[in-house]
């Protein structure tokens, strides 16, 4: 964690993890993990939903991300696959 990340409130770092994610990967490409920040590894696309699938080998993590139809993303949530 960078040296300021002890200072921010649960929701903050949240925030940021989102918009982390946000800038990472597009359709059809894997994210950053929103819990430790690596590279995430993408398990299902599911194109009829503009959805996809995605875990991190290093934490663990489970997420799906849900892109809108110009292929930002729309939200991101944990994710029971």
């Amino acid at each position: 964690m960078a040296p300021a990340d002890h200072d921010k409130t649960d929701s903050e770092l949240a925030q940021e993890s989102l918009l982390l994610s946000m800038r990472s990967g597009g359709p059809g490409q894997p994210g950053l993990c929103p819990t430790c920040r690596q590279q995430g590894h993408l398990d299902a696309i599911v194109p009829a939903s503009n959805m996809q699938f995605e875990h991190c080998l290093s934490c663990g993590c489970e997420w799906k991300r849900l892109f809108d139809y110009e292929g930002t993303v729309e939200i991101i949530q944990p994710a029971k696959v």
